[in-house]
């Protein structure tokens, strides 16, 4: 659920900042560095599916993905350039690591 408990009875949705710093932490576990700060990033938030997806370009075509395997980490390229990722389940561990 994309929601999370902050007291009790009351429910609220992540904002971009929230996400972003969730992404930053869960990219960093994985196996290929990606840097959030690296310049313009176009975001979506799919809250029905649980799926994150950062751009780097604004209309990206990708030619191939590489996914990593455990996390649920997605990487999406146009010939050499990682131009996308996808994170599924960004909000399943959110309330472990958000404040």
């Amino acid at each position: 659920m994309a929601q999370r408990r902050t007291r009790p009875g009351q429910l609220t949705t992540p904002n971009n900042t929230q996400l972003l710093r969730f992404a930053t932490a869960r990219l960093n576990e994985g196996k290929i560095a990606v840097d959030l700060n690296a310049g313009k990033l176009w975001v979506k938030y799919g809250e029905d599916v649980d799926l994150l997806t950062i751009r780097f370009r604004e209309h990206p075509r990708p030619t191939r993905s590489k996914s990593d395997g455990l996390g649920g980490i997605i990487y999406n390229y146009e010939g050499d350039d990682l131009v996308s990722v996808e994170i599924l389940d960004i909000t399943d561990k959110f309330t472990e690591h958000v404040a």
